[in-house]
């Protein structure tokens, strides 16, 4: 991973919030909106003396001058695994996505919800590295049986299991980049996330201020969101483990998500002033 300081200043320059920690940083330049994006997540950390190296290192002098000059309000924080990652180390499922279906399978063995042949099969395929996008989908699909017009909570309980007692799994040393994210979020910043965990919202209430959790299924607040009428909420576009219905993990669950033309153009074209070409970039860099 490339470790990148980021100091985002107020224009009166009295104010100054730090976003610290082994992060990839993408930034989009700003649109009519005057909204600017970074993004966050994990990268592998290039040899030092090779050329990727070299071109992270070019590139984040580039952007540095650009970032000091933003004030919170004009940014979008679009936070991924490297954040996660960074607070609970120790949480497999928050540091890949293939932990993430291993975490589930696992835990759907625990609670004797697979065959032994089914189990193999799926393991078979994650060791294969299969397409687990499609993997997921036919995990998800399995531990969501219907009787009648009920479905089960198979699938919810093994995501709760995955994702038990996260407020105990916190290391210290990554709770100061979630203070950074809190800090601009008070100041002004949305903040949108891939992710599946609520370790900022969790952080956010030992600090005293309550953030709510978003995700697509409610478009409302998803729109008061993108017209920053919500800015003390965090935007989940993959689903939050409290609410499995609107979970993310197929290949349906992505085109849904990109169907959806008037909230995606409201907070992809309209909040962050993105033309196609560079949503297509976006859409490739966090996924």
């Amino acid at each position: 991973m490339t470790g990148i300081s980021v100091n985002l200043a107020r224009q009166e320059g009295r104010r100054q919030k730090t976003i610290s920690k082994n992060t990839g940083i993408n930034f989009f330049p700003s649109g009519s909106r005057m909204a600017s994006v970074v993004t966050v997540k994990t990268e592998k950390r290039p040899a030092p003396d090779s050329e990727d190296g070299e071109t992270v290192t070019k590139k984040a002098r580039k952007l540095l001058p650009s970032l000091k000059t933003k004030r919170a309000p004009e940014l979008v924080l679009v936070i991924g695994t490297g954040v996660s990652s960074a607070v609970a180390p120790q949480v497999p499922a928050l540091r890949s996505w293939k932990g993430l279906i291993q975490a589930l399978l696992d835990a759907a063995n625990d609670f004797d919800l697979l065959e032994e042949e089914e189990s193999r099969r799926f393991q078979k395929s994650l060791q294969e590295d299969k397409n687990l996008v499609h993997v997921a989908h036919d995990l998800i699909q399995k531990l969501s049986p219907r009787t009648g017009n009920v479905r089960s909570t198979f699938f919810k309980d093994c995501l709760y299991e995955v994702f038990d007692d996260l407020e105990c799994k916190m290391e210290h040393a990554g709770k100061h980049l979630l203070r950074s994210v809190l800090q601009l979020m008070e100041s002004g910043a949305l903040v949108l996330t891939t992710n599946f965990d609520n370790l900022l919202e969790i952080y956010a209430a030992h600090q005293g201020t309550k953030l709510e959790s978003l995700d697509l299924t409610d478009e409302k607040k998803v729109l008061e969101w993108a017209q920053e009428k919500r800015r003390l909420s965090v935007l989940h576009i993959h689903g939050v483990y409290t609410n499995p219905s609107g979970i993310v993990l197929h290949p349906a669950g992505y085109q849904n998500v990109l169907r959806n033309t008037e909230v995606m153009g409201m907070c992809i074209f309209g909040r962050f002033g993105l033309n196609k070409e560079q949503l297509l970039c976006w859409g490739q860099y966090v996924k």
